[in-house]
């Protein structure tokens, strides 16, 4: 029998009624709408109807429980496809379960009811809404049977090629080569072995665009001598190397690096048969660590379904390095779109519009990230008409990992090989060869299920577990699932292995085809001894995570597959390897004049964007070269950062690609210097999205071309592209995305060396370090390279105070810079620059510090008369949080005279869904506090969960549950574990023993309604429907606490939260600015102080941290 419930939170606290109703009236334009609500339904199947009251009165505290929608005159209701992860309705399944002491199903809906609407205005409403790549207009949702899987075969020789060509989405050369290997084996071909064929060969997996030769290359135009020039450099260069293989674009992508490893030059540079991340070697502390970078793009299926595609395009770059045993600990964000403010009704008719693209997107890739606890801290979206064909959506990343954790060795024979993670289901089917296509109408129509919605819950769990030395270890060999699921993320194990397709564990019940094809996300697969595979199992279980053997390596040099027995693929490596028929074709290169195509909303800025992400950045408003960060490591060492940036100017890459490749170079490497970074030993990958060049001459020309430009500048600057990762099918009909060439700088620095952007007194001198350009746009290197050491020598005396490239323009950059401390400039002279790039501008106190650079004194900064943000045309596409700088008097509360003599004893408690417990163990680490780790994964553990309680005297409930979700309270599964009898026994235990209750975010939440307080206490969303990650002045609230001290002087904190203040008459720290016209509660305690529940970050907030070192430290008072 079937439970259903209908769930809203009450109006004035209903962010999600909010959005809705702005967006219907500023981009649908529809005004009269009335009895707008949202209501969430839930179908419970096979509980009674106290049981579902029982979850209903622990969950839904906040919220009206409505019994009939009979009187509604519009309802349209919604629900995920078939296999499509829903946050929602996957936390109440997993609430329930620790509820009720057992399983049960949860169907999900999402009903919208409104009133006073045209039947033309319903239908427009509907249209926007209903994303039908995402979701569909709910009906019955039944679970089908599995069906078996019966083989089809196929006679290549007998059989029309060009239909199974059509069919199965392989070429008629690549069906050559297959029949080839086929008849030697006297032998028929079925139609999975077909499609594993297909996905192999795809462009998404095996980049065969890239790959393909290119015959001839032939140039002409206005810039025919420099373009010459490169391909001369190109052909020596191959001299040098004796290299002996077809010219490809791969080839040019990557030849660079070969030659400077063959001069010697390259050693840092770490190579193994796994190369799903680049990785270089570096010293921490005498240690060798490993530094991973990764970059890719998820353009495709962030086209036809933002969300889904934005959050697995960060959750399958995340996966990458982590294959590699490294840690993910920063990320960035480049995007590309059509300028996104225009009417819903002026959107392309076949695609949705650009707004939900972006709106939909930056949610998508920020829940994932967020939820990882991972900082994201350069996001930057570029606005031009040619990404209406298809989006830019790209993800780059950076990790570190010790390198005696990693053990990289051969498989043998009867090896075994164990999936972890999630499980497997039908989203993601043919997304590999998805990506690879060019798109029209009809296939817009077909690909919902090629775009997975990402659990990144489930992928931080595995997260955790690869930060495990004891894990890694054993580790011989690991992919991540991705493009061609289980069929390319074990079938690239090895030469030889055999695939048991009814071990995998499933979602739901799947024929063999489908399990082997599956992409479904958060899997990743391990080769490991048979004798480890008892404590691999232990140690996954430990993280409340699922392992499985699935496969055996053999000694057949063939991938094989069953089902029960039954072998139902058998393929030769040796074809696999082919990567199908030699392709080749002939460039012509077409220079002409360096046109900007430039919209001015480019111009605007994204504040708005970037506070939806956590980051570590001093303000959103301000943009900074690129990220820094401390790199995570084992050795206690906090000097050692890695710098990151990133280039690209696709305003002019459809005239001169030339010129946006060799630019792309350029920018990215002066962003490192900007920040400090070492001239010597820089780093690169890129990012290539052209259209689909098909086997046009010309299309194929812009592409050399721009790699042919980003050749020269490397070889030029000695700077070798070690990764990268290319996207060839930026074509939607007529239309085509710019010819993108995206380039990534990276290099590691003492942290000591690292101006920012900001100008940060009154009186200084502004000066311009000016790097000439010739006639033909090619930039004078050895000036650059003589300018760039003078000032990195002078950013370790720190003579530096501020440094900018300069972007847009002068005035633009010398704007931006004043924005944080709130400055102004006076400028003696405006300079000419011909171009923009690998010019600095740097705030002094002494001009004497720039001798020997080639540099203008061009102003001075001063006192802004009159500062105020200025508000941005992105706003109302992004709703930026209004933050006003407010001269409220700070408090002078008398501090809190508690204290114990004992020495501080931490346990962190991390359950399912926390996801900042690895900063707070940094952060400890680095104050001085003894701390241990428990990972609680249901009731069975609440006895060990009591036993450290009690051997504990500070306990720390650390953030978490960072998706933005407009049905439950964030936190309430805190609650939920708070309250277990014992645990709240052994807690008000440790308060009798004069210890600490700390929690924050998400943990805060979840506390603060638990039993610990005894008023009845709510918190209130931000009003827009967004997270917010933004730096802010607190100070003390009407009540003493531990951290009174501090916040009575003033203190700048880490708001990074969806819930921003707290509904109680009591508090420990307010916000000192008005947040959305408000100021913020921030703070609440119990039991005289030693319970706190705070929405401040206090996990990375080292200040805070050392108040309550000092509680432990002090004597009794």
């Amino acid at each position: 029998m079937t439970q259903s419930i209908f769930v809203k939170r009450y109006s004035d606290s209903s962010s999600e009624e909010k959005y809705y109703l702005n967006e219907f009236k500023e981009h649908i334009n529809i005004h009269n709408i009335n009895d707008f609500e949202v209501i969430h339904q839930f179908d419970f199947s096979n509980l009674a109807q106290k049981e579902v009251q029982k979850i209903v009165s622990e969950v839904f505290t906040h919220h009206k429980i409505l019994n009939d929608l009979s009187e509604k005159e519009y309802k349209l209701s919604l629900q995920y496809r078939k296999g499509q992860y829903d946050f929602i309705e996957d936390q109440l399944e997993k609430m329930s379960e620790f509820i009720l002491g057992k399983k049960t199903h949860i169907t999900h809906h999402i009903i919208f009811t409104f009133s006073s609407v045209t039947e033309s205005e319903y239908q427009i409403i509907e249209n926007y809404l209903l994303n039908p790549n995402e979701m569909k207009i709910s009906k019955d949702y039944l679970d089908g049977k599995q069906t078996k899987y019966t083989p089809k075969y196929y006679d290549l020789n007998s059989s029309d090629l060009e239909e199974i060509s059509s069919d199965y989405y392989i070429a008629c050369e690549d069906l050559e080569i297959v029949k080839d290997f086929y008849d030697k084996e006297n032998r028929m071909i079925n139609d999975l072995e077909l499609k594993l064929i297909a996905t192999y060969w795809s462009d998404h997996c095996r980049h065969s665009t890239f790959n393909t030769e290119i015959e001839k290359i032939e140039v002409a135009g206005l810039y025919k001598d420099i373009v010459e020039k490169a391909l001369r450099e190109y052909q020596r260069t191959r001299a040098f190397l004796n290299h002996s293989k077809p010219i490809s674009l791969m080839d040019l992508a990557c030849i660079n690096a070969k030659e400077i490893k063959e001069k010697g030059f390259l050693d840092d540079w770490d190579q193994s048969q796994e190369v799903n991340a680049a990785s270089i070697k570096i010293k921490i502390k005498d240690e060798d660590y490993l530094l991973s970078f990764k970059n890719e793009t998820h353009n495709h299926p962030t086209e036809i379904e933002p969300y889904g595609g934005a959050s697995t395009c960060i959750g399958g770059c995340i996966r990458d390095p982590m294959s590699g045993r490294a840690k993910v600990y920063q990320a960035m964000r480049i995007t590309g779109a059509k300028n996104p403010i225009s009417m819903y009704q002026k959107k392309h008719p076949l695609k949705l519009s650009q707004r939900q693209i972006c709106q939909r997107a930056a949610l998508g890739y920020s829940d994932y990230a967020n939820q990882m606890g991972i900082q994201s801290d350069y996001l930057k979206e570029y606005y031009h008409d040619g990404y209406e064909a298809k989006r830019l959506e790209l993800g780059a990343l950076i990790a570190s990992v010790r390198a005696k954790d990693v053990k990289k060795l051969e498989p043998k024979k009867n090896d075994i090989v164990i999936v972890l993670g999630g499980k497997t289901g039908k989203d993601g089917l043919g997304a590999a060869l998805g990506s690879s296509k060019k798109l029209d109408n009809e296939s817009l129509e077909n690909l919902g299920p090629e775009v997975q919605k990402g659990n990144p819950i489930n992928e931080r769990k595995l997260y955790r577990l690869f930060q495990r030395a004891e894990f890694t270890e054993k580790i011989k060999r690991s992919n991540d699932f991705g493009a061609g699921g289980l069929s390319v993320a074990i079938g690239e194990l090895a030469d030889g292995i055999d695939i048991y397709l009814d071990k995998m564990p499933l979602k739901e019940a799947m024929k063999a085809d489908d399990i082997a094809l599956s992409e479904s996300q958060e899997r990743m697969a391990i080769v490991i001894d048979p004798k480890d595979k008892d404590i691999i199992y232990k140690l996954a279980q430990e993280e409340n995570l699922e392992a499985q053997e699935v496969a055996l390596i053999t000694d057949q040099n063939r991938l094989r597959m069953f089902y029960e027995k039954e072998l139902l693929l058998d393929i030769s490596r040796d074809l696999l390897d082919t990567e199908g028929a030699n392709r080749k074709t002939t460039a012509i290169i077409n220079t002409q004049e360096i046109i900007e195509e430039k919209d001015d909303i480019n111009f605007e800025s994204q504040r708005a964007l970037r506070e939806m992400f956590s980051n570590t950045n001093i303000n959103n408003e301000v943009l900074q070269e690129g990220m820094i960060s401390l790199i995570p490591n084992k050795e206690n060492d906090y000097d050692m950062v890695s710098i990151m940036t990133c280039g690209f100017n696709p305003y002019i890459s459809n005239s001169s690609p030339f010129h946006a490749g060799y630019l792309s170079v350029i920018e990215a490497s002066s962003k490192v210097i900007a920040m400090g970074g070492h001239p010597e030993n820089i780093r690169l990958s890129f990012q290539e999205y052209f259209e689909s060049l098909q086997n046009d001459p010309y299309k194929w020309g812009n592409a050399s071309a721009a790699l042919l430009g980003a050749f020269l500048a490397m070889k030029e600057l000695d700077y070798p592209s070690i990764g990268g990762k290319d996207s060839m099918s930026g074509t939607f009909e007529d239309l085509s995305v710019p010819n993108s060439i995206i380039c990534f700088a990276i290099q590691t620095s003492e942290k000591s060396y690292n101006p920012s952007r900001e100008f940060k007194k009154e009186g200084n001198i502004i000066a311009l370090i000016k790097n000439e350009y010739d006639h033909e746009n090619l930039l004078n290197i050895e000036q650059f390279k003589k300018n760039n050491y003078l000032l990195h020598q002078a950013m370790k005396d720190k003579s530096i105070k501020a440094c900018s490239t300069i972007e847009h323009s002068l005035f633009h950059s010398l704007k931006e810079m004043c924005l944080i401390n709130q400055l102004d400039y006076e400028l003696y002279l405006t300079p000419e620059i011909k171009e923009n790039y690998a010019n600095y501008l740097v705030e002094v106190e002494d001009e004497s510090v720039l001798s020997d650079m080639d540099y203008e004194i061009i102003g001075k900064t001063i006192k802004a008369e009159d500062f105020h943000r200025e508000p941005s045309l992105l706003d109302e596409v992004y709703t930026a949080h209004k933050i006003e700088r407010s001269s409220l008097n700070k408090r002078k509360v008398s501090p809190l005279a508690i204290s114990t003599n004992e020495k501080a004893k931490a346990l962190i408690i991390v359950i399912e869904g926390t996801c900042l417990e690895l900063v707070l163990e940094r952060s400890l680490e680095q104050v001085g506090i003894s701390y241990k780790t428990f990972v609680y994964k249901g009731k069975q553990d609440n006895d060990a969960l009591v036993k450290m309680i009690n051997e504990s005297n500070l306990i720390f409930i650390p953030d978490g549950f960072k998706q933005v979700n407009d049905v439950f309270d964030q936190g309430i599964q805190y609650k939920l574990l708070l309250e277990q009898a014992s645990i709240f026994l052994a807690l008000n235990n440790l308060i009798k023993r004069k210890g600490l209750l700390i929690a924050s975010g998400a943990g805060a939440i979840g506390l603060a309604q638990s039993k610990f307080f005894k008023e009845k206490i709510s918190f209130e969303s931000n009003p827009n429907r967004k997270h917010i990650s933004q730096i802010i002045r607190i100070d003390s609230g009407n009540e003493a606490s531990i951290f009174t001290d501090i916040l009575n002087k003033g203190h700048e904190a880490r708001l990074d939260a969806y819930y921003s203040h707290i509904n109680s008459s009591q508090s420990i720290m307010r916000s000192l600015d008005k947040i959305n016209g408000r100021f913020l509660n921030l703070g609440i305690q119990s039991h005289g102080g030693q319970v706190i529940a705070s929405l401040i970050q206090i996990e990375s907030d080292l200040v805070l941290l050392e108040k309550v070192k000092e509680y432990f430290d002090k004597e009794e008072v």
